[in-house]
């Protein structure tokens, strides 16, 4: 199971999951094959990253492909244009720049785009909670993303984050449920 990044504090992580309308981290990358210059990563969500997994049903083929699958997907210039059309593309650089590069890739999405799948979901939101105790008025405005449904208030993340439910990141829920329980100690006080 994946944990948070130890190298993050908790309240930086929270903010880092907040960018509308889906998180991203800048990444500068310089090695042949590249142009030289400055990059972003955006997060994925869970049915991107299985569609991906679930092009190779074949083991190790998924262990060859994801990685260079992962990077065509996630890899955006300075204007969030995809920058690698496809896998195959990252599989035709130098192997130890597609290294390079996958290795940049997926340490920017175990940042921004944690699944519930593969991560340690109750570390996740330990620390996204201490995160959000650091940012209240952040915390309140997602927190607070409620829809009243007659009898049953529902969660309405899509709300802050400006995207229809289905489209949000594992790593947006996670920060939601967080706020929402920072929310819910400060609206109950």
């Amino acid at each position: 199971m994946i944990r948070p990044p130890a190298g993050i504090t908790p309240a930086r992580l929270f903010r880092s999951l907040l960018a509308t309308p889906r998180a991203a981290v800048p990444v500068t990358l310089s090695f042949a094959g590249i142009v030289r210059g400055a990059f972003c990563v955006r997060a994925l969500t869970s049915l991107e990253f299985c569609d991906a997994r679930d092009r190779y049903p074949d083991d190790e083929l998924r262990a060859r492909r994801m990685g260079p699958e992962l990077v065509a997907m996630a890899l955006c210039d300075e204007q969030g244009e995809r920058v690698f059309d496809d896998c195959d593309a990252v599989g035709a650089l130098d192997t130890e720049d597609a290294r390079v590069l996958i290795d940049a890739v997926g340490a920017a999405l175990g940042t921004i785009s944690p699944l519930y799948s593969v991560s340690d979901s109750a570390a996740w939101a330990a620390a996204l909670v201490e995160g959000a105790r650091l940012h209240p008025h952040a915390a309140i405005a997602l927190g607070g993303s409620l829809s009243d449904a007659g009898r049953r208030v529902c969660p309405r993340p899509d709300r802050y984050f400006g995207l229809p439910l289905g489209e949000l990141t594992d790593g947006q829920w996670m920060a939601f449920r967080a706020a929402h329980a920072v929310y819910t100690e400060i609206t109950t006080r």
